[in-house]
């Protein structure tokens, strides 16, 4: 090898060492550059983690004194207080618990009075924790709902709802067998409208569901909630009735609608013996709509009006007008108008001279 090819070869190597040198850089470069944007990386998530997720703090569970919610209060409060205080100071713990009572079980117990949890919870467990007077009170008050009759969806559910909750509550207390029992599972059935009965009857009597008297409560539950999407959609779909004003309530003075004018009973009473009537009873109904239209000269003279609110007989009329006659007429009638004064209803005495004609005073009156 000649001294020319030589100092190429060593030309060629000192650039591959440059070109190496130059990548060992740029790559050691990249990396520190790479390490940065990754610890910059990991600081912005976890301060958008810090921003994002904020826990509201959490209220432990009131007791309220209802004996079947008791052990449900107390499973969720101790499992609660034990996440918030994990240090199980007892001093904390009396006061939290203090807290998470009514103000009424406090002071009736004197629940403040005790230097620990245990000791509250000892107290408590005796006035309420009852396990089979739980039982009872859930089973009772299952028992006095009362029959649902008709297509009525809504109270379908509830009833449905209702025999959830006492399943619910009593596997609480560990005591299912209470609402098993064959008895309460036939009061269940009574309480079912008849459309509903006959379907779980037939679902029953289908040896293919296998319900028999061990396992009739679980089968009739399972019947049941699968009915329940159904009465819901029907609660739903169930148009609301149109709401008709009820006309037998009397009406303020400044009503004038037609539809709702009620009646007058006018009670006729004579002071003399020989006096006369042209009605054949002594009570006799007069639409307000026609009254209205009668003027105060056609009362007959000298006629005392008492307006008892009370003494109408008939469930559609409003006021009682007794008319007390001094002259031997024929025909009475009061106005409308003469009510609608507002003047002290006790005694009123309107006089006039003209007489209403008998065939006038029978018109649009419904006599007894």
């Amino acid at each position: 090898m000649t001294d020319e090819e030589l100092r190429e070869s060593s030309t060629k190597i000192s650039q591959q060492a440059t070109t190496l040198l130059e990548a060992n850089e740029d790559f050691e470069a990249a990396m520190c550059d790479a390490g940065a944007d990754g610890e910059q990386y990991q600081a912005d998530v976890e301060k958008t983690a810090k921003e994002s997720i904020k826990l509201m703090p959490t209220a432990l569970p009131k007791f309220t004194g209802i004996k079947r919610d008791y052990y449900r209060w107390r499973k969720e409060w101790e499992a609660l207080q034990r996440q918030g205080e994990p240090t199980g100071s007892k001093e904390v713990k009396k006061f939290q618990l203090l807290d998470s009572l009514d103000e009424r079980i406090t002071r009736s117990l004197h629940l403040s009075s005790y230097s620990t949890a245990e000791d509250i919870f000892r107290i408590l467990g005796n006035r309420f924790g009852n396990k089979t007077s739980i039982a009872l009170e859930i089973v009772e008050e299952l028992q006095s709902i009362p029959p649902v009759k008709g297509l009525q969806p809504r109270k379908i559910v509830r009833l449905i709802h209702a025999v959830e909750k006492a399943l619910h509550d009593l596997h609480d207390l560990g005591d299912v067998g209470a609402i098993k029992n064959p008895l309460i599972t036939k009061s269940i059935e009574s309480k079912l409208p008849d459309s509903l009965k006959k379907d779980w009857l037939v679902f029953a009597a289908n040896e293919v569901n296998a319900v028999s008297s061990t396992n009739r409560f679980d089968k009739l539950l399972a019947f049941l909630k699968d009915q329940e999407c159904i009465y819901e959609q029907l609660e739903q779909l169930q148009e609301d009735e149109p709401r008709g004003r009820d006309l037998k309530h009397a009406q303020t003075r400044t009503t004038k609608n037609r539809q709702s004018e009620g009646c007058v009973v006018v009670e006729i009473q004579s002071t003399k013996k020989d006096c006369t009537s042209a009605i054949s009873s002594k009570h006799c109904l007069f639409p307000r709509g026609w009254m209205r239209l009668i003027n105060l000269e056609h009362v007959p003279s000298v006629l005392k009006f008492m307006i008892k609110g009370n003494n109408a007989k008939r469930p559609t009329c409003a006021k009682t007008v007794i008319v007390k006659m001094k002259r031997n007429y024929n025909t009475i009638i009061t106005s409308a108008q003469t009510i609608k004064r507002g003047l002290d209803p006790a005694q009123w005495e309107v006089e006039a001279d003209t007489q209403m004609s008998k065939k006038s005073f029978c018109l649009n009156c419904p006599q007894n």
